[in-house]
């Protein structure tokens, strides 16, 4: 069996090179999907720093077969990006909704992961409370300086 090693490590390092950016990606989020002790913020899981840890250590294992050198800061780092990319695109998308133009204005998604992603959809509030809480905190803040200064 040791003859065997060199042709799964040569196997391995040919996997490498055949899978994409793109399907890295892809396969990434799909990995994501299925440990929701990452992601799904109102299940007991979520608010198991074991359980998330051990999905995290999880998913590293299975992405490196495609890169070996990848971590688990690298996949905080990206599960991140995706988010925030995937929030921004989202937000982009219901204020255009909200604002009365008709269906085929509505900008179609850029990102080529956002219907992947969309099972976060429940799980982010990205609707107008930030920009009302800001309002709230800066009206707060005046008062505060007012009465200062007074």
């Amino acid at each position: 069996m040791a003859d065997d090693e060199p042709d799964r490590d040569v196997a391995l390092a040919a996997s490498a090179d055949l899978i994409t950016e793109r399907d890295f990606v892809l396969l990434l989020i799909s990995l994501y999907r299925d440990y929701p002790a990452l992601w799904k913020i109102k299940s007991k899981e979520y608010a198991d720093k074991n359980k998330r840890s051990l999905a995290l250590s999880s998913i590293v294992k299975a992405l490196r077969v495609y890169k070996p050198a990848y971590t688990e800061d690298l996949l905080k780092k990206k599960i991140n990006a995706l988010r925030t990319n995937f929030n921004k695109e989202r937000k982009k998308i219901e204020q255009a909704q909200r604002s009365g133009v008709s269906p085929d204005d509505v900008p179609k998604p850029s990102l080529y992961y956002y219907n992947e992603l969309l099972f976060l959809s429940d799980q982010m509030c990205i609707s107008d409370t930030e920009s009302s809480l800001s309002s709230e905190v800066k009206h707060f803040l005046f008062t505060i300086q007012r009465y200062i200064l007074l």
